[in-house]
């Protein structure tokens, strides 16, 4: 699996996921200090099990990614 979210698999993780999911979006939006770079794919589970069904899904798939609290910590 390529490092790149394809367009197919996107698809997919919107079908999956309740919560907020934003392509390329900008992590100075969701940081205190309004720092940060783009970002493939933002995800905002609405639940607890949206978070585990999305996190497994980015497992199985081989698709790395970092959880980040409310952003206060983060340069």
């Amino acid at each position: 699996m390529s490092a790149s979210l394809q367009n197919g698999l996107f698809q997919e993780l919107r079908d999956l996921t309740q919560g907020t999911l934003e392509k390329n979006e900008s992590m100075a939006k969701h940081t205190y200090f309004r720092t940060g770079g783009l970002v493939r794919a933002f995800i905002a589970p609405d639940s607890t099990d949206d978070f585990v069904q999305v996190s497994q899904w980015l497992s199985e798939k081989e698709i790395p990614f970092v959880v980040v609290g409310a952003g206060s910590n983060i340069l």
